[in-house]
């Protein structure tokens, strides 16, 4: 959650009211995935991307409530920016 402070909540400069919405929409976000991941067995990659994305949706709709158009662009540029980078087939990270 500290990451979601760093990496989104402090670069929009967000009111109290806005940093709680965002950090607990984060926090259902987290909880959702782990009970995904379970109920897959916890298997070692993320989970398929159709499981994924209602997931993103939900969180992503609950912020969308309390930014403004500006600033929950700026959101999703940034959230997408501190997402965990992928590896590629070579061994590298993609981008």
């Amino acid at each position: 959650m500290k990451t979601v402070e760093t990496n989104i909540v402090k670069p929009l400069a967000l009111n109290a009211t806005q940093s709680d919405v965002v950090m607990k929409a984060f926090k259902d976000f987290y909880s959702e995935m782990e009970t995904l991941k379970k109920s897959l067995g916890n298997p070692q990659g993320p989970p398929n991307k159709s499981k994924v994305e209602p997931i993103e949706k939900k969180r992503d709709d609950k912020i969308k409530q309390v930014l403004s158009a500006d600033k929950f662009k700026k959101y999703q540029e940034l959230e997408k920016a501190s997402r965990p980078h992928k590896e590629d087939a070579h061994g590298g990270k993609q981008k």
